[in-house]
């Protein structure tokens, strides 16, 4: 598979159009894999007491549709988000809207905050951010260094930063939910723009990215260490296979930091 526009000159994360599009695009992806994924490792921090489920915060940095924060609402937990891009918080929105039938009158709704910019949340106020295939969209070092000096800003001291995204080891092997347009040869260094799709549980490809930015799961951790966290595990995260394509291989990762 050829990875033809991988140095096009664009900006490829303009969630503004095509959100809904996208939106039901990932899904399955993120309720059937991410999500298990990152509850599992909250759970796991709880039960050690590095973080407290009565009282805890999340901040969902780059939140989407906002579909990974509601397992936590209904924990009664109290989670926050940020996405730029105004179109992609209306759906957020609806996704609060239409959880209140679903979940307990306990689930804390109503303090939700969605927001465009980080600028509009407390520093020091959060017990875990999440940033799920955030660092993706970044185009260049300086910008994704300014990702996680911004994360860093709004967790306490001695919280938590989780982070998923697509294995950039893998990226050339089939997935049940995304293929990229990587060959089994081609090497690609920190920055290089890849694009690809997104299938749904029935196999089909609901939504085409234009382009992603490859960063290595080592400049990952160095980046975010260097914002003032300190790298606490990574694993690999398997995709779920399908009657319709074969899983070769883990397709995401997931980082656990721990802020300084």
């Amino acid at each position: 598979m050829m990875n033809k526009h991988a140095r096009v000159e664009h900006n490829p994360h303009d969630y503004d159009k095509g959100t809904n599009l996208f939106a039901r695009a990932v899904g399955h992806e993120k309720l059937s894999i991410i999500s298990p994924a990152i509850r599992a490792l909250f759970r796991r921090l709880s039960n050690v007491g590095q973080i407290n489920k009565e009282n805890a915060r999340i901040l969902d940095i780059g939140c989407g549709p906002f579909i990974l924060s509601i397992p936590f609402l209904r924990d009664g937990i109290i989670v926050d988000g940020v996405d730029t891009s105004e179109e992609m918080l209306t759906v957020a929105r609806k996704t609060v809207e239409d959880s209140r039938e679903k979940l307990s009158a306990t689930a804390p709704l109503d303090d939700v905050k969605l927001v465009s910019s980080m600028d509009l949340v407390d520093d020091e106020s959060y017990d875990m951010a999440m940033m799920n295939f955030v660092h993706q969209c970044a185009p260049n070092k300086i910008a994704l260094n300014k990702m996680f000096q911004k994360a860093a800003e709004k967790v306490k001291k001695g919280g938590h930063l989780i982070i998923t995204g697509a294995h950039p080891e893998f990226l050339h092997l089939e997935h049940p939910c995304c293929e990229y347009d990587i060959k089994n040869d081609e090497e690609l260094s920190d920055g290089d723009m890849y694009t690809g799709r997104i299938f749904d549980e029935s196999g089909n490809a609901t939504y085409e990215l234009k382009g992603d930015y490859f960063w290595n799961i080592g400049t990952i951790s160095d980046s975010a260490e260097s914002s003032g966290f300190k790298l606490s595990s990574v694993n690999p995260v398997d995709d779920i296979e399908t009657p319709y394509r074969d899983a070769e291989s883990p397709a995401y990762f997931i980082m656990h930091l721990k802020r300084a």
